[in-house]
């Protein structure tokens, strides 16, 4: 099989992946078939480097390495007023922005990243102080923080790949995508978080976040203006979302 990710227009799926994971659906019709291989995160980054020139950081939460708990008193001090107010946020945050400012460090070959500010715009994004030009989406669950990086925009989102209730699926998802999750041919879990996954990398590639309308948007839609990549590394379901006419094929 071909290196990479690639679709056809019958709706079969084909991915460099893992087990469960899809690449973009080029029909809304469907699929009952998909190519499944082992994908390290190392190879994620590999992958998105190569592929679209986006760095992908990374921080454990559990045990978070030397660099974030040295950092992380400052935190809970330095962010209570906007909110950060237990360890848990604060935890998160924090590793969220080591993970964005090690793929910082990589895009630019070393140059700088450690020791950039991250701030947040008004619709809550957050961007490098000294470098708004170049674009960061964030996302992390209890045990891992992940950060993309890259010259033209992107929005990425981690989950745990865990059962969520009928009622999520009803209210989130669209007939044609819990048709999708029916027909898929993956687990009905991880249809249903790569369905999820890449519906919230959608709101951060906006800057919606939870004001995105998430049932009318389609992640399974030709004619969606987003390209669309999901890995599962057995314990997490990743999406990333980017603009088409902005990223090469």
């Amino acid at each position: 099989m071909s290196q990479g990710i690639s679709g056809n227009t019958t709706g079969h799926i084909h991915i460099e992946g893992v087990p469960g994971a899809i690449a973009p659906l080029l029909t809304p019709a469907p699929s009952t078939e998909h190519s499944v291989h082992p994908m390290s995160l190392a190879q994620i980054q590999s992958y998105l480097y190569n592929r679209y020139h986006i760095s992908l950081g990374t921080c454990p939460l559990t045990p978070m390495p030397p660099i974030a708990q040295r950092e992380l008193p400052a935190s809970l001090v330095t962010h209570t007023v906007a909110g950060i107010r237990n360890e848990r946020r604060a935890r998160h945050r924090t590793a969220g922005r080591i993970a964005a400012k090690s793929a910082l460090e990589m895009f630019t070959n070393w140059r700088f990243g450690a020791n950039d500010p991250i701030v947040n715009l008004p619709t809550g994004q957050p961007v490098f102080k000294n470098h708004p030009h170049i674009h960061l989406s964030i996302s992390h669950t209890d045990t891992i923080a992940l950060a993309c990086v890259g010259q033209a925009p992107a929005g990425i989102d981690i989950e745990k790949n865990e059962t969520r209730p009928p009622s999520f699926v009803r209210y989130f998802m669209s007939s044609a995508e819990q048709d999708w999750i029916s027909h898929s041919g993956m687990d009905t879990v991880s249809a249903v978080n790569v369905l999820w996954t890449r519906k919230e990398a959608i709101s951060k590639l906006l800057g919606k976040g939870s004001i995105l309308p998430f049932k009318s948007v389609s992640v399974i839609d030709a004619l969606s203006p987003y390209r669309l990549h999901s890995f599962l590394d057995g314990t997490h379901v990743i999406s990333i979302a980017i603009f088409s006419q902005e990223m090469p094929k």
